[in-house]
């Protein structure tokens, strides 16, 4: 009889033991932990985006503030008064800038890699000053020089910085340069790059090819030098051109 109940309760067991889990030896009273829901992780802040920061002259005197904007598609200064003239569409625009520099790294602008005859002698002063030595550093550069200077159909540039000049002011200096025989004076303006300061006198149909020209004349914070920008546009690719080398411009005599 007891070997009958026995093995009446060995088949029970056998047949349960599919459906029911039994303890392991030594967890008696081991709690089994409840499922969790996995939490997605916070998605990461995105990383601010670092603009460039210009790098300071090797003379001291603060550089411009950059942008990311490409020169060719810059109006700087000239942005409020684009339009004037008008001047002929260019039959292509000016994709590639380079910069460049006098021979003692003084001055330095972007121009377009095109304007590839470039003058680094030193400024001779012109009609300011009487006899041939040298006042300041001088930047000349476009597609060709010499025809730069002799009108105005050929677009290009003119920067000269100077403390001996005989001029008290950036007043002084541009009332002493001006080109209303050549050209029809659309604007004086006033200039501040955060840099430099001063101001500009804008020509418009200059010459036969009835170029744009603009006149700057500028000075650091403290005053100790005088800075002169002369640009001639005779296209509308000239004139991103020209809004480059307002943008980038420096001259540092410190």
């Amino acid at each position: 009889m007891v070997a009958a109940v026995i093995f009446a309760l060995g088949s029970l067991v056998a047949g349960c033991s599919a459906e029911i889990a039994l303890p392991v030896e030594g967890a008696v009273g081991t709690e089994v932990p409840e499922p969790t829901t996995p939490v997605a992780p916070e998605p990461e802040a995105p990383t601010p985006a670092v603009l460039p920061t210009a790098e300071p002259s090797p003379n001291g005197t603060s550089p411009k503030p950059t942008t990311e904007t490409p020169p060719s598609e810059s109006v700087g200064a000239l942005g409020e008064i684009r339009g004037v003239g008008p001047l002929p569409a260019a039959g292509s625009v000016y994709l590639e800038y380079v910069e460049i520099s006098d021979d003692e790294g003084l001055i330095t602008v972007s121009v377009p890699s095109v304007w590839t005859d470039i003058d680094r002698r030193p400024w001779a002063g012109g009609d300011f000053i009487e006899g041939d030595e040298p006042v300041g550093p001088a930047l000349s550069a476009s597609p060709d020089v010499a025809e730069f200077n002799a009108g105005w159909g050929t677009p290009g540039l003119f920067i000269g910085a100077s403390d001996r000049l005989p001029f008290d002011s950036v007043g002084d200096l541009l009332e002493a340069s001006v080109f209303d025989e050549e050209c029809v004076l659309e604007s004086t303006r006033p200039y501040d790059d955060g840099v430099y300061r001063g101001a500009f006198d804008l020509y418009v149909e200059c010459g036969p090819e009835q170029s744009v020209f603009v006149n700057l004349v500028a000075e650091p914070a403290d005053g100790s030098y005088l800075i002169l920008v002369q640009v001639v546009a005779v296209t509308e690719a000239d004139w991103a051109a020209m809004a480059s080398i307002i943008d980038t411009f420096v001259a540092d005599l410190a």
